[in-house]
């Protein structure tokens, strides 16, 4: 009879796994709880590499492993353009002149008219900034919205209510500005993304600044690759994105902005790159 010797009998050796795309802090858990008791697992984290002693049997399955997930993690492009329309309103009270100077030989004399009237000027403006984002997939990053925004007081309290600022926290109103944080998710090799915004409220608190996210009030858009998508549609917390995309406009009026991404795939290697 033949005897098979048992994988736990079988002879250990070490072995070293350089990790490319990935860190080892990444995967660390996942190769960890994958070989259980029959290996160890040593990160070292200068050179980005796994040290594993373990079996045969249990370094072709690790190999197999990482080859599934150290792949090239592609980073989103977002370009963003974002449509500012505001008004605004110049009101007062002034003079108007009208007269003539008549000159003789005699000498000169003068004739002015002076009318008073009241001033109340609407003006309507627009413009279009954009932003660049890049991202890796499954991170984030901010698109600054307003500096300084006239909702402020109204923003914090929603925030408060729903427990996304501590009761604690004293609103510095001139040093309020608002972000959306925007984290992209590539479906499969793509051309689908998920992009995933975030309300932001930023604030001074004790001299320092500090990021209040809104997540329960995040909203979710699918764009494909290269395709502009403009962000609308918020459902319930419409009322809250009404006002987080309104901010005071150089002229000291206010201006909502309207905002389109147009997301492009790239993978780090120019493996899988669309067109």
């Amino acid at each position: 009879m033949m005897l098979i010797p048992l994988y736990g009998e079988e002879e250990t050796y070490v072995k070293t796994y350089p990790v490319q795309w990935n860190t080892i802090d990444g995967l660390h858990d996942t190769i960890s709880e994958f070989i259980g008791d029959k290996g160890k697992v040593f990160k070292y984290s200068s050179g980005n590499e796994f040290i594993i002693s373990t079996t045969e049997h249990w370094h072709k399955q690790v190999d197999t492993l990482l080859k599934e997930l150290d792949k090239p993690v592609p980073n989103v492009r977002i370009e963003v353009t974002m449509s500012e329309a505001g008004s605004s309103r110049d009101s007062g009270f002034g003079v108007k002149g009208s007269g003539k100077v008549l000159v003789s030989r005699k000498g000169g004399n003068a004739h002015f008219q002076f009318t008073p009237e009241a001033r109340n000027q609407s003006t309507t403006m627009s413009s279009i900034t954009k932003q660049t984002l890049l991202i890796q997939s499954g991170r984030s990053g901010s698109l600054h919205v307003g500096e300084e925004i006239p909702y402020a007081e109204w923003l914090f309290f929603y925030g408060r209510d729903h427990g996304y600022i501590a009761s604690d926290v004293q609103l510095e109103t001139e040093k309020t500005g608002a972000m959306l944080e925007a984290s992209p998710q590539v479906i499969g090799s793509g051309p689908l993304i998920n992009i995933t915004l975030t309300p932001v409220l930023r604030t001074l608190v004790n001299g320092r600044h500090r990021h209040f996210r809104f997540t329960g009030a995040s909203t979710t858009v699918t764009a494909s690759h290269g395709k502009p998508v403009q962000i609308g549609g918020v459902g319930r917390h419409r009322d809250l994105y009404d006002r987080l995309l309104t901010s005071y406009s150089s002229s000291g009026g206010t201006k909502s902005t309207s905002i389109t991404l147009t997301p492009f795939i790239n993978f780090p290697d120019g493996s899988g790159n669309l067109k």
